[in-house]
């Protein structure tokens, strides 16, 4: 399942900004990851028009997305997905995750708790974006803040201390050394941002991104993120 966020312009008189209200959520399916991918659904149902940013999480064959919207002047929203994976269920007691003017959702599942990152509107924004941590026991919430801020802005500046905005989580298997005993395998989360406007030749498709293992301190429950530093490299031993 391919889930792709499409601007559509409905005609070549509009400006891709006011085009963003008839953005929509094409959904194709294929046997393979690799594809090729049949249309099965070319606008899904969700529930607030003009989607933007979004994210899915599929947790015990179930799938939920995040995203925000415009006509909802970019609030966060979570919605349960059919069994198909093409539309949200849309149920009417659906909450609002986030208040307005805000976007870049990321959320994934970690130790049976679920995390919601998103920041503030900022397109291709070169100062970068923040990073809000909100948990919740179910997908669905309800969502409490943590009160962390991944990304905090630098001092006396409204750049933040990574010039990025949010992009997804991914899970990586690694091997954990152990000098005395059997090597083990753990699970590492890595957090990854776009660096607008760091390409040298300005197209954004050549704009860089900036990725980091995320640090949970696991003595709280629901365990916290530590805010990003930024490192200019990091390995990781893949099992």
């Amino acid at each position: 399942m391919l889930w792709i966020n499409l601007l559509y312009q409905s005609s070549p008189q509009l400006t891709p900004l006011s085009a963003y209200k008839n953005a929509t959520y094409v959904v194709g399916a294929s046997d393979s990851p690799a594809g090729p991918f049949a249309v099965v659904k070319p606008s899904a149902a969700v529930q607030a028009g003009g989607g933007g940013d979004f994210t899915l999480l599929v947790d015990n064959g179930t799938a939920y997305i995040a995203y925000d919207a415009w006509s909802n002047q970019h609030t966060i929203k979570v919605e349960q997905l059919d069994d198909r994976y093409y539309n949200s269920v849309l149920s009417p007691t659906t909450p609002l995750v986030a208040p307005s003017g805000n976007e870049a959702p990321l959320f994934f599942q970690r130790n049976g708790w679920y995390y919601l990152i998103y920041g503030h509107t900022c397109c291709f924004c070169s100062g970068g974006a923040g990073a809000r941590v909100l948990t919740a026991p179910h997908p669905l919430g309800e969502w409490t803040d943590s009160k962390v801020e991944l990304n905090p802005r630098k001092a006396l500046s409204f750049d933040h201390m990574i010039p990025s905005q949010n992009n997804y989580v991914f899970q990586a298997t690694v091997t954990v050394q152990n000098p005395t005993a059997r090597n083990t395998t753990a699970v590492e989360y890595i957090f990854t941002a776009d660096l607008w406007t760091s390409a040298p030749d300005k197209l954004k498709s050549h704009d860089r991104q900036f990725w980091a293992p995320l640090m949970f301190d696991d003595s709280v429950s629901p365990p916290t993120i530590q805010p990003l530093k930024w490192i200019d490299a990091f390995a990781l031993d893949l099992a």
